[in-house]
Parts: C-alpha cells; sequence; structure tokens
C-alpha cells in the first residue's frame, strides 16, 4: 500500500490530533487493511488501534497503522505498520514493516518485515 501510493507531495493534507501528532488517510487504509487481518486470521481477540480505538484486554492486539507518520508527511521514507499481540501486558509477538519507499524491491518476501513470537 505504502509503495503503490508514494510519499506525499508538498501541501499534503494531514489532520491535527494534538500538538505534533497526525493522521493521514494513509493511517486510517493502513490501520482498515490490519483490522481486516486481524478479524479474519485472529478472530475473538480484542484490538486496540491508534486511529479507531478500541478495547484493552487481557489478551489484545494493539496496532500502529503507520509508525513515522511525521517522516511520511515529510517525505523522509522510513515508515511502516506495526502490530503486536499482548498477553497480561507482557508484549508475546510484533511485527512490523518498516520500508524504505526509495529502494528497489526484493525479491525476498520477508525483507524489512521483523517477527518475533
Amino acid at each position: 500500500m505504502l509503495r503503490g501510493s508514494g510519499l506525499p507531495q508538498p501541501g499534503f493534507a494531514a489532520e491535527l490530533k494534538a500538538k505534533g501528532d497526525y493522521v493521514t488517510d494513509m493511517d486510517r487504509r493502513s490501520e482498515s487493511a490490519i483490522l481486516e487481518v486481524l478479524a479474519r486470521e485472529a478472530p475473538g481477540i480484542a484490538v486496540l488501534a491508534e486511529e479507531r480505538g478500541g478495547v484493552r484486554a487481557q489478551t489484545m492486539w494493539a496496532v500502529d497503522p503507520l509508525d513515522g507518520t511525521t517522516n511520511f508527511m515529510r517525505g523522509f521514507p522510513s515508515v511502516g505498520p506495526s502490530a503486536s499481540r499482548w498477553h497480561y501486558s507482557t508484549a508475546v509477538s510484533l511485527w512490523s514493516a518498516w520500508c524504505s519507499l526509495h529502494t528497489s524491491r526484493s525479491s525476498s518476501p520477508h525483507r524489512g518485515v521483523t517477527e518475533l513470537s
């Protein structure tokens, strides 16, 4: 999704959530895609998402749909979505797909992906 859209141009529209905290259309689109996958692949686990909110639970997913929104808005190409699964206040798995939008695609399906379980 990020590679297909590229970096924004000057004057890119973003909403101010709080001082220094922004949300973009890419944040919302990324979060929707992540939530769709979690609903299909991990049904029944609570989700706390940065933009839509959610519920805290003993076992839950925490989702940051575009870690590096400020970087993205400024055209700095290091951004990526992340999700972590928590159980009793302890992170038990983390998925993060940071990418550089100026590099060529890799033939490896795992380039830039970190998964801990």
